[in-house]
């Protein structure tokens, strides 16, 4: 077998790792809406490429400063090469989802069933989901993981030599893409055509919550008592585990700047006024992946 360029074993390496990056996702829809029709970057089997997603995508790279070398992504500055790189990889990834149905690699409903547990679990999702996730988002986002991997195990990765050795070391130098961390937040919601009365008045409710916190109040009581995220409330405002780039970046920068133990001051993004704790940081084993 010949051995394959440093960019050829660095594609493989990342498709292994491309579940890491993009769990969690909605899923592709067959056709886009009327909305969102001068939104799509890119057509493949009549599903759409949404712009939406390769920004998603691209705040996925960025966040675990993932830099495609040149002979994976074309583009004069890191943020072009990032973006490019980003819609080859989602039209790559639709691609290999129809193959990979004409091949008949989706996963058996059985399994689905089994490993869908287990797959929330290890995403944080079991007891809640984010806002605007559904059970049928999640269920979508696995069943595509699995046959993704399923066609990569079976139709790419046998015609690639890609040892241990490539594996730990592209795990080393890519730190920032397994770390995890496990936080809680408390939500005062907030609607994005809010007065400002409405937002002064949700401030304040959130304000309000921060100053129990400062009282020493434990931080999922206060939470139970004033979150307004229906997916966390009833769980102390628990989130579970995350990567870099699954939230709003807003969030996601504040949860992964703190420590431990540390709750940050109050938050803004689009959803409202968030107060957050971080209880776990962690880098995702190789086992585990």
């Amino acid at each position: 077998m010949v051995t394959p360029s440093r960019p050829a074993r660095a594609l493989a390496l990342f498709l292994v790792f491309a579940v890491a990056l993009i769990s969690c996702s909605k899923g592709n829809k067959t056709e886009p809406s009327a909305s969102e029709t001068s939104d799509v970057v890119a057509t493949v089997d009549g599903k759409p490429v949404l712009l939406e997603e390769v920004s998603q995508m691209v705040q996925i790279l960025q966040q675990q400063d993932f830099v495609p070398p040149d002979s994976l992504a074309s583009g004069v500055t890191r943020e072009e090469k990032q973006r490019n790189f980003a819609v080859e990889r989602l039209i790559e990834r639709l691609l290999i989802l129809g193959d990979a149905e004409r091949l008949g690699l989706n996963p058996p409903a059985e399994t689905i069933e089994a490993e869908l547990p287990k797959y929330k679990r290890e995403r944080g999702l079991a007891d809640s989901l984010p806002a605007g996730i559904t059970e049928a988002d999640v269920r979508r986002g696995m069943v595509d993981d699995m046959t993704i991997k399923a066609y990569v195990d079976s139709t790419i990765m046998p015609s690639i030599s890609v040892t241990d050795a490539d594996i730990q070391d592209f795990y080393n130098e890519n730190p920032v893409m397994f770390e995890r961390v496990h936080a809680s937040h408390i939500l005062i919601t907030l609607d994005p055509a809010a007065t400002d009365l409405q937002k002064a008045e949700a401030r304040k409710k959130t304000q309000e919550a921060q100053a129990e916190l400062n009282k020493g109040k434990d931080f999922a009581e206060v939470a139970r008592q004033y979150s307004q995220d229906p997916y966390s409330k009833d769980q102390g405002g628990d989130l579970g585990f995350f990567a870099r780039g699954q939230m709003v970046p807003a969030f996601d920068e504040a949860a992964f700047r703190l420590e431990p133990g540390q709750v940050s001051e109050i938050v803004e993004t689009q959803f409202g006024y968030h107060i957050i704790k971080v209880s776990e940081k962690k880098k995702m084993t190789l086992e585990e992946l």
